[in-house]
């Protein structure tokens, strides 16, 4: 009697960090809102708790320096990050 050995999953691991923009659609799914509006309520989110955004994703901090200054948020973001986000 042979054991037969389970086929390898074609599945990639989950990276450690998803795009900004995902995040948008996942939240305006999440909340049955436009996507555009759902970014909006995200970066408020973000600005809101920036020193907490500064430690779960270091990422940010390179791109802003603070909170309300005019440069873009990163295209990433650290999966953790992201999932308390969406909580």
């Amino acid at each position: 009697m042979a054991v037969a050995s389970k086929p390898k999953s074609s599945r990639k691991p989950k990276s450690p960090e998803v795009t900004l923009s995902s995040v948008y659609a996942s939240y305006a799914a999440k909340r049955e809102i436009d996507t555009t509006r759902a970014a909006k309520l995200v970066r408020s989110k973000l600005r809101a708790n920036f020193e907490a955004v500064c430690k779960a994703s270091p990422n940010v901090k390179q791109h802003k320096q603070a909170a309300n200054d005019k440069k873009p948020w990163p295209k990433t973001i650290t999966r953790e990050l992201a999932e308390t986000l969406l909580a």
